[in-house]
């Protein structure tokens, strides 16, 4: 009986359903949904409570991990590059989709009177900044940039231990992580309750005013979704390959279908791997590694989305962006989505840390009920960029091969 109650609480449909009922309480008892505001405010600093520190053990394991599988660097290596790649564009992409189609712009946060200065925002700030002073400061201030780039920075130095010490402290990053996650996988079993206190108190606060930008908000997002799969990943195919991208685009469909469907990239997995084998021709050994890998850490989805986001909300507050203001939102998205995967529901998680990172009212996540029907078009873009990926891989993988063969 609890496992179905568990299962029901953590569906992506429960969390749209109370943004719904949440809307509608708050716009028939303005006084009851003013209340609910304290609850929205106490959900949202219980997401933030971990976040920060298991990003730190995350990226730090993650690379650690990497110093174990040296059979695997060379595809290991192109494959990592490769979803780095994927996600960034697809950062940058949701940024300048937002940027250009405006949909925070007439959304005022009316309790938000910080002024926020883009002044002095260049590359060369951006990566004087990314550097920690204290690692304790940022960790206390919630500054992820800075707090991923030492993780990055010790989970290297992690590789030039001594292997008992390495495995120790890989060990030790690794229980860490899972705690963790426990507690925070805790704390989304209540965010139903958590979006219906928000989004009641911003149908209280905004009226229904809040629907057009949120409509916005997902035409925006499918926008970005829809590039992304038909042009970003045919120009990267084109370009590593110098095959035709259409002819790839072709054997698509039936991954497609299963991901928007079931809104799940391990769902997705099977179709995924027999598709890559079965359709385009990868080769076993490839797709067996690059898919699955890229389904636990390739986030191509979430980082446009964050990228809508962070965009939303900085017009909202009436921020001028600039192009590096863009350009560290897109970096900094990257960054999130690599320390949070594996988490269930963890756009409720990355989206606030987002936000945080610059300075930005967490108000937006009254609204974020309504991601499930997003979350269709970004499993199918996390989904489609671990199937490029793959067959880039392998196509170059091939490529060397005949290459070397000729040689001989």
């Amino acid at each position: 009986m609890m496992k179905k109650v568990w299962k029901i609480l953590r569906s992506p449909w429960t969390i749209f359903a109370a943004l719904i009922i949440g809307m509608i309480v708050g716009v028939l008892f303005p006084a009851f949904g003013n209340a609910q505001a304290v609850i929205g405010n106490i959900f949202i600093r219980l997401l933030r409570m971990g976040v920060v520190p298991l990003i730190l053990v995350n990226v730090m394991f993650a690379i650690i991990g990497l110093g174990d599988a040296k059979k695997l660097a060379s595809i290991g290596g192109k494959t990592i590059v490769l979803f780095l790649i994927t996600t960034f564009c697809a950062a940058l992409l949701g940024c300048i989709v937002a940027a250009l189609m405006k949909p925070g712009v007439g959304f005022v946060f009316s309790e938000y009177t910080e002024a926020v200065d883009t002044k002095g925002s260049s590359l060369t700030d951006f990566f004087t900044n990314a550097i920690p002073v204290n690692i304790i400061e940022a960790l206390s201030e919630g500054n992820m940039l800075q707090v991923v780039v030492f993780a990055v920075l010790a989970g290297i130095a992690s590789l030039y231990l001594p292997e008992k010490y390495r495995t120790k402290v890989a060990n030790g990053l690794d229980v860490t992580s899972k705690l963790l996650m426990k507690l925070l996988e805790g704390v989304l079993l209540v965010a139903p309750i958590g979006i219906f206190s928000l989004s009641c108190a911003t149908m209280t606060s905004y009226g229904i005013d809040v629907l057009r930008p949120v409509a916005k908000l997902i035409i925006a997002s499918y926008t970005a979704g829809i590039i992304q799969l038909l042009l970003v990943y045919p120009v990267l195919y084109f370009i590593t390959t110098g095959n035709n991208p259409f002819h790839l685009l072709k054997l698509m469909p039936p991954v497609w279908i299963t991901a928007f469907s079931t809104r799940s990239t391990n769902a997705t997995l099977p179709v995924s791997l027999a598709n890559s084998k079965e359709r385009v021709g990868v080769s076993p050994s490839i797709a067996d590694f690059v898919i699955p890998f890229g389904a636990s850490c390739n986030c191509d989805g979430a980082a446009f989305f964050l990228g809508i986001c962070v965009t939303f909300v900085s017009q909202s507050v009436g921020m001028n962006l600039t192009f590096w203001n863009l350009l560290s939102m897109a970096l900094v998205g990257v960054l999130i989505t690599l320390g949070n995967t594996g988490i269930p529901n963890s756009m409720f998680i990355m989206v606030p840390v987002m936000l945080s990172t610059f300075g930005l009212p967490l108000d937006f996540m009254s609204i974020m009920g309504v991601y499930p029907i997003i979350d269709s078009i970004t499993t199918t873009c996390n989904v489609t960029g671990d199937n490029v990926v793959a067959a880039i891989i392998d196509a170059n993988e091939k490529k060397k091969k005949r290459a070397q063969e000729a040689a001989e």
